[in-house]
């Protein structure tokens, strides 16, 4: 069996977990910070601190160099997973954010969301076009 790594970082819950394409792992915490590792080595990589609710999901575009994160301040962060900066915050007017995940050719990122039954809502937005 395998020799076990536990990673230590995050000050409080961890609640999303992605690897990406180039072996980075990323994990959302209720410390409000996603954690970028090097898994194999056990070490932070980066720590990205721009979220100010808890962190509900992480998403690796599929060529693995941008990151995906949504928050309990229910905004949609969008970084470059390699500088660790953030590139875009896509604020909406949806609540209880859970869930991202990027289209294969990453010019996309979806978000779901946990509210009344009466506004079932999906967020996406077209990273290809200028603001």
């Amino acid at each position: 069996m395998p020799d076990c790594i536990v990673l230590n970082g995050h000050k409080s819950n961890v609640f999303a977990l992605c690897f990406s394409k180039l072996g980075m792992l990323a994990s959302g915490s209720w410390d409000k910070t996603v954690h970028i590792w090097n898994p194999v080595h056990g070490t932070i990589i980066h720590v990205l601190n721009e979220h100010t609710g808890w962190v509900r999901a992480v998403c690796f575009t599929s060529d693995g160099t941008m990151l995906g994160s949504v928050s309990d301040d229910e905004t949609i962060k969008i970084w470059d997973a390699v500088s660790g900066k953030c590139c875009k915050t896509i604020e909406g007017e949806v609540e209880q954010l859970q869930m991202c995940s990027f289209s294969i050719e990453g010019s996309l990122i979806v978000s779901g969301a946990l509210i009344p039954i009466k506004r079932k809502t999906t967020m996406m937005m077209d990273e290809s076009k200028p603001e």
